[in-house]
């Protein structure tokens, strides 16, 4: 089963860019998504896959910590090993990616922890 969801959080490598043999772009990473907070956070890792232009550009942007917004079909694979165990990885082929805007000093800062505007920097 598959469903469309938006998923925010920091990559747990660099993106890898790879084309497949009909010479189309793939670009795969992994993405740690917290949920809950204090002793209730949970992180859950979702392998993400990219493909055409979208895959090139972010191959070109994204690294390791970088917090990043995704937006595609997500499922669970599902799997039995060769010890026989059950395996599940949650992927989302995404469509597209957002990344936040960079505060004065070039840091990455996720929309959450944006500061609002002062007074005087409101364009009305």
């Amino acid at each position: 089963m598959t469903s469309i969801h938006t998923l925010a959080g920091r990559l747990g490598g660099d993106a890898i860019l790879a084309y497949t043999t009909s010479g189309a772009a793939r670009t795969t990473f992994n993405l740690a998504v917290d949920t809950g907070w204090g002793e209730y956070k949970k992180t859950t890792w979702w392998r993400v896959t990219m493909f055409g232009k979208t895959a090139e550009n972010a191959s070109n942007l994204l690294t390791k910590g970088m917090w990043v917004m995704v937006h595609g079909e997500s499922y669970i694979d599902e799997w039995t090993g060769d010890d026989g165990k059950q395996n599940k990885l949650a992927k989302i082929d995404a469509r597209d990616f957002t990344l936040p805007p960079r505060s004065a000093t070039g840091n990455q800062q996720p929309a959450g922890n944006q500061q609002p505007p002062a007074d005087g920097d409101i364009p009305f």
